[in-house]
This record gives C-alpha cells, sequence and structure tokens, in this order.
C-alpha cells in the first residue's frame, strides 16, 4: 500500500507541475487530494478490520486448544457488518449516523455484557451465609 501511495504522490506532483495556470494546478491538486484522501480513510479501515478479524481468529482458534470459548458467531458477524457500514458515516464526517452504528453494536454485546458483569461480581463478592 505504501508503495503504490508513493507512485501515486509522485505522479500527481509531476503532473500537476505542467504547463498549467496556477488556478488549474490548484483545482487539479485539491481533486486529486480528495480522491487520495478517501482512498487512504477507507484503506485504513480495511486494514483496522481485517487485522482484528485476524487477531480475532487466531485467539479464537487458539484459546480451544486449551479450553473450550463459547462465543456467538451470528453476533460477531452481524457487529462486523454494522462496523463496516459505520465507515461510511464517518467518512462523510456524519456523526449521528457513526454513533447510531456504534450503539447498535453496544447493543449486540448488552446481554453478554450483563452476564459477565453478573458472574464476575457473583465471584468477587463474599458470599452470605445463610
Amino acid at each position: 500500500m505504501l508503495i503504490l501511495s508513493n507512485i501515486f504522490t509522485s505522479a500527481w506532483q509531476l503532473s500537476a507541475m505542467e504547463g498549467r495556470a496556477r488556478v488549474e494546478r490548484e483545482r487539479f491538486f485539491s481533486n486529486v487530494y480528495s480522491v487520495y484522501e478517501a482512498l487512504a480513510m477507507v484503506g485504513a479501515a480495511i486494514a483496522t478490520l481485517a487485522s482484528y478479524v485476524v487477531v480475532f481468529a487466531a485467539r479464537a482458534i487458539h484459546s480451544r486448544t486449551l479450553l473450550k470459548v463459547s462465543f456467538s458467531v451470528p453476533r460477531f458477524l452481524a457487529a462486523m457488518a454494522v462496523l463496516v457500514f459505520e465507515c461510511f458515516p464517518v467518512e462523510g464526517e456524519r456523526t449521528a449516523e457513526s454513533v447510531l452504528c456504534c450503539a447498535a453494536v453496544a447493543l449486540l454485546y448488552v446481554r453478554p455484557l450483563i452476564k459477565a458483569a453478573r458472574s464476575g461480581f457473583r465471584e468477587i463478592l463474599p458470599r452470605r451465609h445463610r
């Protein structure tokens, strides 16, 4: 990705300096930069998602060699789909839609978080004697 970025930047700079008027060069630079910027957030989002999925899968596979860990594959896939969709509102700087996506992911995990919290509190808190 870095090599492609460097090639693009070099070509962009060379073509922008060809015998054009200053206003045309500024417009050209602005247009090309907008495309470059969009391809770069999206690239970062895809890379982040891919690394998250790879690390999650590696940990899930490795953990199962030690003990059985249960998790909901449909919930995980739904959360990943929402996060992929969230790339678009984030890129468009639409905060309300992005917050809704975060809320949707949180709602997907409310029950497991509550269940884990209750279980954890039972382990930590002293038991009452009857």
